[in-house]
């Protein structure tokens, strides 16, 4: 599975990540302003 996801180009891997973050503020709306930290830290980087 890793192999897989190496295989992946980068706007692919960036547009998984949209939709699993999208996915994640959905179903736990509570839990969203701790993991925009890590967004936050992606952009800055």
């Amino acid at each position: 599975m890793l192999e897989f996801f190496s295989r992946l180009s980068l706007v692919t891997k960036i547009i998984i990540a949209i939709i699993l973050g999208i996915g994640v503020a959905l179903l736990f709306p509570t839990v969203t302003p701790y993991l925009s930290l890590f967004g936050e830290l992606f952009i800055k980087a």
